[in-house]
């Protein structure tokens, strides 16, 4: 991760005898700070693959929650795709602050057939969890879901995958249809909100 850069090798520092070391240097234009990692190739590859022991997420299954030493985050047994749980960490004497979470939402507006007014909120969600991928550096959650259309009639899959890294929440909706989705349902906008809790305590 970013935070794991650190400060150039010296020039005259004795450095381990492989000719393949590759210096990599990164900036960051704002606030112009640099940062330098090393990648090191061996023959024959290490028998234990020189891994770090290092984690940054964890992933707690019975409860469906991720905690990392910045936060933690719970998800909704009901709509697994809603987090309905998050905690700051206030430092190390502090622990964990209180759920911040008041509520997570979906909404979805667009035109059905170019003229029906169209709009849906989580609440037209049926949804569950169909997989977990656990590493050091992040865990992605993939729920299978469908939205109530007309009539009963629900979409096809919506699938959701919520990417969380130490300090970062992606959310990427993936819609499998065999049509257009623009001809049947255009200008189709897909908005997640987080409503906190008022008063608490927050970075």
């Amino acid at each position: 991760m970013a935070s794991d850069l650190d400060k150039r090798f010296a020039q005259n520092i004795s450095l381990p005898p492989y000719e393949n070391l590759v210096e990599v240097e990164l900036l960051d234009p704002h606030p112009n700070t640099r940062g330098w990692f090393y990648i090191l190739i061996t023959e024959p590859e290490p028998a234990n693959k020189m891994k770090s022991s290092t984690r940054y997420v964890h992933y707690d299954s019975t409860h469906d929650l991720i905690e990392t030493d910045t936060n933690t985050i719970g998800f909704s047994s009901k709509n697994p795709f809603l987090a309905d749980r998050l905690q700051w960490f206030l430092g190390d004497d502090k622990g964990f602050s209180e759920d911040v979470i008041d509520t997570m939402k979906i909404r979805h507006e667009g035109k059905l057939f170019h003229f029906l007014p169209f709009e849906r909120t989580h609440g037209d969600y049926s949804s569950k969890l169909v997989a977990v991928k656990e590493g050091p550096v992040r865990i992605i959650r993939r729920t299978a879901n469908k939205i109530r259309i007309v009539l009963g009639v629900g979409s096809p899959a919506v699938y959701i995958d919520q990417i969380i890294y130490r300090n970062t929440f992606v959310m990427d909706i993936i819609v499998d249809v065999p049509f257009r989705i623009g001809a049947v349902f255009p200008d189709l906008t897909a908005v997640p909100t987080i409503e906190a809790w008022s008063g608490q305590t927050h970075p």
